[in-house]
């Protein structure tokens, strides 16, 4: 249940990214992570002043720069349910390689991506068989 002081339908934490042309970031979101766009709302330029978009559970929001709030990407860790295949979607829409899908140690299978505005993705499938391997005491 959430807080009284927490829209409904967020958690608590909810990044929030200010990027130049918020417009092709939205688009980016929707086609490589499926989100959906709960909100959006232009400045008379155009320009997005706020917009929130869900991913599964959670919500990431998104706007242009303006005078008071310059340019700030950022750095997200998004659990997805095949990793591989949103990897190359993330490649197909204009993201950077900053590393391959790999198996991990900790039980995640992960890779990175950067988008065109620089934030990081740090993409990843939790891997519950590998994540409790090795964990039994003997």
């Amino acid at each position: 249940m959430n807080e009284p002081y927490v829209p409904d339908g967020y958690s608590r934490l909810c990044p929030y990214l200010t990027v130049i042309d918020a417009a092709r970031l939205i688009d980016f979101i929707v086609a490589v992570f499926g989100a959906s766009v709960e909100g959006r709302h232009e400045r008379p330029d155009g320009k997005i002043m706020h917009a929130a978009l869900r991913i599964g559970d959670s919500h990431v929001e998104i706007s242009d720069p303006s005078e008071q709030w310059g340019p700030t990407p950022s750095a997200i860790h998004i659990y997805v349910p095949d990793v591989d295949v949103v990897y190359r979607r993330a490649l197909e829409h204009g993201a950077r390689s900053l590393m391959a899908p790999t198996d991990m140690d900790y039980g995640e299978r992960g890779c990175a991506v950067r988008d065109a505005h620089g934030n990081n993705w740090y993409i990843a499938t939790y891997l519950r068989d590998k994540a409790t391997a090795g964990t039994a005491s003997s």
